[in-house]
């Protein structure tokens, strides 16, 4: 793991801000993260495992980008929000799991939800009106 967290708590509980960026690298599954609450929130992540996964012990909340490079990002129970104006840029990765994202108000928007089975990619679309709503 390489990035700009501010650190780990005495649980090792990540400390994550809204300047924060976190790269998640390797060849195989990185296992479980988790956030400490209410420091919950990265600007960027990016997950690159070209045949593993990273599982998320809580919810995070992803301000900027969301770069899904390769394997899966496990959200299991937990929600992965993207913030509104955030996005997601991806290779070959994809979530498994919740993934939340807004839809901003007064536009007509097209989402594609980057998402998935543990063995396959199946995103998923949602189209709003103009009436402001959260898409899931």
């Amino acid at each position: 793991m390489v990035g700009s967290v501010a650190g780990l708590n005495a649980n090792g509980r990540f400390i994550g801000g809204g300047t924060s960026g976190l790269v998640l690298l390797g060849s195989a599954g990185t296992g479980t993260i988790r956030f400490e609450a209410g420091a919950d929130t990265l600007h960027d992540l990016v997950a690159d495992h070209s045949s593993g996964s990273v599982s998320l012990g809580g919810p995070l909340t992803v301000s900027g980008t969301l770069s899904l490079l390769s394997g899966k990002l496990i959200t299991g129970v937990q929600t992965l929000v993207m913030a509104p104006g955030a996005n997601v840029m991806r290779g070959s990765g994809h979530v498994v799991g919740r993934l939340r994202k807004t839809v901003p108000t007064g536009t007509a928007t097209a989402l594609t939800f980057e998402v998935g089975s543990n063995s396959d990619y199946h995103p998923s679309t949602s189209s709003s009106t103009t009436s402001p709503r959260r898409a899931r």
